[in-house]
């Protein structure tokens, strides 16, 4: 999927974020945080150098998908990216049981659902690829209230299949 020159955007929450440098989280000295997305550059970087490929971390602590539709023009598109891949969720379920009483911080899952596929199909035109990261949350109990919500939501992303959408 790599091509010469490609810019790759990676937005999300706090899984993406991890501490990134702001405005953009791009460069040396730990611009793109200590999550996922640095070992992802570093392993693009390592294995293509010649390939001047540049990873842009884009993600913010806190966000839902809600969030990520509000910046989309700044952290997307003015960013003009070959390749964008989306990791958001946890806090879409998350509100829901850390903030039972406030009902306007919550997404559920069928507003989670078409919010991401708008952002996906608003992209498809002017990227080449996406993925998808589906959200997790790391909690053994299958039984646990929110690792059943999480599952629920990953479910509905996995049985939706957006086309040209790639899933990890």
């Amino acid at each position: 999927m790599l091509q010469h020159g490609d810019k790759i955007v990676i937005i999300g929450d706090s899984i993406t974020d991890c501490e990134r440098a702001r405005p953009y989280g791009e460069g040396l000295f730990g611009a793109n945080g200590k999550g996922y997305v640095s070992m992802f550059d570093a392993l693009v970087q390592t294995e293509h150098p010649e390939m001047g490929i540049r990873i842009v971390n884009m993600g913010i602590s806190g966000n839902t998908v809600v969030d990520l539709e509000r910046r989309w023009e700044t952290d997307v598109e003015q960013l003009e990216p070959d390749g964008l891949v989306i990791c958001i969720g946890i806090n879409d379920v998350w509100r829901q049981y850390d903030m039972p009483f406030v009902s306007e911080q919550h997404v559920g899952s069928d507003q989670y659902y078409d919010t991401l596929n708008r952002l996906v199909e608003r992209s498809k035109p002017n990227v080449r690829w996406i993925v998808l990261m589906t959200p997790y949350y790391i909690e053994p109990n299958q039984e646990d209230a929110m690792r059943r919500t999480m599952n629920n939501t990953v479910e509905l992303l996995r049985r939706s299949r957006m086309s040209m959408v790639h899933y990890l």
